[in-house]
């Protein structure tokens, strides 16, 4: 399992002062990213831009338990459930205090190289 912490900060937050529900998932691919390049050691850009692969989204479903605010901590993790013709993870946000503010989980499709295969491992 790869954990990565987030603070909220102003420029996801709508006017009423708690996140505006689409930065959730902005967060959950900022994670994969931070995965590739922390995780697994390998530039999430370069497998881009050299390679010309990526890993867009084909699912994705998020439960809104509670809001989040400004200053608030999200702990968010991914965990890797299978490699092979498409990449499957999962990513849920939790605070740091209190357990369920927002839940997600994510599966992406992806064109992963053999070398990448071989290399897959989770922070």
């Amino acid at each position: 399992m790869f954990v990565k912490e987030k603070q909220i900060r102003f420029q996801h937050c709508d006017p009423a002062g708690i996140v505006f529900y689409p930065h959730y998932f902005v967060l959950f691919h900022e994670l994969m990213e931070d995965w590739f390049n922390e995780g697994i050691g390998e530039s999430y850009a370069g497998f881009v831009k050299q390679r010309g692969m990526g890993l867009p989204m084909v699912k994705v479903e998020c439960e809104f338990l509670s809001p989040n605010s400004i200053g608030d901590t999200l702990a968010l993790d991914l965990t890797v459930k299978r490699i092979g013709r498409q990449l499957d993870h999962a990513r849920r946000a939790w605070p740091d205090a209190r357990e369920g503010i927002a839940a997600g989980d994510a599966h992406r499709g992806a064109r992963i190289a053999k070398e990448s295969q071989a290399g897959a491992r989770s922070g």
